[in-house]
């Protein structure tokens, strides 16, 4: 799921029950980073963890330092 839909599910989410944090899976490249900002924007949470792969041990926590987009700068 990317994009608008992304950012639709994430805000229903949120109003359903109320989400503390954001986990983003699939970022292994900068093409989802417009969407991880959305939903931030929209959710006004965190986002805590980002998956770089497709198995469990590429689940990262989430720091705008270690991301290389110059975009999560405002994401934080």
């Amino acid at each position: 799921m990317t994009g608008q839909d992304a950012v639709t599910s994430s805000k229903a989410f949120h109003d359903a029950i109320e989400l503390n944090g954001v986990i983003l899976t699939k970022l292994d490249g900068d093409t989802r980073g417009g969407a991880a900002l959305s939903i931030k924007e929209v959710t006004q949470v965190p986002i805590k963890f980002i998956g770089v792969g497709e198995k469990l041990d590429r689940l990262r926590s989430f720091t705008r330092s270690g991301w290389p987009s110059a975009s999560w700068a405002r994401a934080t």
